[in-house]
């Protein structure tokens, strides 16, 4: 399955040249829509980004800008590929009519005569490509029909993007790519592209005219096996910089305790304690709801008459989308309070394969605590392991040891048998382990 999404800022005066990629060249207004093309990708599956800096006439709220600027995109495309099907099918025209996407921009531009100013932080962009193109690739392999969910490959072409569109998009992209793999197992993908310039610019189109695309960059997100790094960077942020996440804004319902608790729910499951993230399982789907709710809302802004002014009051930072997809990596997790081992084998094998010091040291616990007789009732690990275990060390425990037994440290962890099964909990030890982790 392919996807191609690319950043656009004006097309009003864009020229019609060809666009050549590897041995195939085609004429359009755009490179992008010529990639599409020449790699067979529909017209539904082909995104075009635009931003609401495109606006040259008055708006009341939101809708009303969005729906503008999509009617004027729409508008010039049409118009544009109208002049690209009476080229020369020689330069194999392309009249592609893509998906248009309207997010938040800011800048100060001069339309006409009035002055057009968009005051907001540029994070509104990032946040809203993200979760767009999340929702987007959830819902594309939902309704696939041509057999090909396990892998999506995203095409993203930066060429005609300005400013602080190419970046944020591609990182917004990626973020979303790596998201999905982890959460859905797909191999994701991505490949970025930028043609070469058109310059000297030309006072008309010249289909002759012919520019490389070439590739920038290549990435794959590997399934499941994506997750460690992309909670590891969540976490390593966190240790970085623990005041940038503090206060993300906008975000009021997410407390810092609460990020404290995420943060140490995605450091355990990178590192394999998955029955940590079983244990807060509840709590994890309240905050991803609470998150989910708030990237999904549309912008609100204020308007002002004389020049026109759009303030976006929303000033939530891009660490809510950072937040969002940790969450949702966790919450995709199918941990429990009380897990079966097998589970904790299975999750094991399917998340750490790759981590081979976690997945070993998982394993290795998991099989010692096999060995042993456990009853129907939840007893200690070090009870059922040790003949003479100290039971003054109930629910004492420091990191190290935590990690260097894969989470099931015996003085914290709690063990019983129903029928062929083996279950694990932490039962009330469960807050002093969060403060050790």
């Amino acid at each position: 399955m392919d996807i191609l999404i690319a950043p656009w800022g004006d097309p009003s005066n864009w020229k019609i040249v060809s666009y050549r990629y590897k041995e195939g060249c085609s004429a359009s207004f755009s490179s992008s829509l010529a990639l599409s093309r020449l790699l067979n990708i529909s017209a539904d599956d082909t995104i075009t980004i635009v931003t609401t800096t495109l606006i040259d006439e008055p708006v009341r709220d939101y809708v009303g800008l969005e729906r503008t600027i999509k009617e004027k995109v729409a508008s010039i495309v049409k118009a544009k590929n109208e002049k690209v099907r009476s080229i020369a099918d020689r330069y194999k025209p392309v009249d592609t009519e893509p998906r248009i996407w309207v997010v938040p921009g800011i800048g100060t531009f001069r339309l006409n005569s009035e002055v057009f100013i968009h005051e907001g932080i540029t994070d509104l962009y990032y946040n809203t490509v993200y979760h767009a193109t999340l929702r987007f690739l959830e819902e594309r392999i939902t309704r696939s029909t041509d057999g090909a969910n396990d892998s999506i490959r995203i095409h993203i072409d930066i060429t005609h993007g300005v400013n602080y569109m190419p970046l944020l998009t591609v990182e917004a992209i990626m973020r979303a790519a790596s998201t999905l793999a982890s959460t859905k197992g797909i191999r994701v993908d991505l490949t970025v592209y930028n043609s070469d310039p058109l310059y000297p610019f030309p006072k008309d189109d010249d289909p002759s005219i012919i520019l490389n695309i070439n590739e920038i960059s290549n990435s794959r997100h590997d399934g499941y096996s994506s997750l460690p790094d992309l909670l590891m960077e969540f976490v390593s942020s966190y240790n970085l910089n623990y005041y940038r996440w503090r206060r993300i804004g906008g975000n009021d319902d997410i407390k810092d305790d609460e990020i404290k608790i995420i943060h140490k729910a995605a450091k355990a499951a990178a590192f394999g304690l998955l029955l940590v993230v079983g244990s807060l399982r509840e709590r994890l789907n309240t905050y991803y709801s609470i998150v989910d709710k708030k990237l999904a809302e549309l912008p609100t802004i204020n308007v002002n008459s004389g020049n026109v002014r759009i303030q976006y009051k929303d000033r939530v930072r891009r660490e809510a989308a950072v937040l969002h997809s940790v969450l949702k990596a966790l919450t995709s997790i199918d941990a429990m309070k009380e897990m079966p081992l097998s589970k904790i084998e299975e999750l094991n094998d399917r998340y750490y394969k790759r981590v081979e010091p976690v997945n070993a040291i998982v394993g290795e616990e998991l099989s010692k605590i096999k060995k042993n007789i456990a009853g129907s009732d939840y007893r200690l690990l070090g009870e059922v392991m040790d003949s003479d275990f100290d039971s003054s060390k109930k629910c004492r425990c420091n990191m190290r040891i935590m990690y260097a037994h894969g989470g099931f440290e015996k003085n914290v962890t709690y063990i019983k048998k129903e029928g062929r099964e083996m279950y694990l909990t932490y039962g009330e030890c469960l807050d002093e382990i969060l403060n050790q982790i």
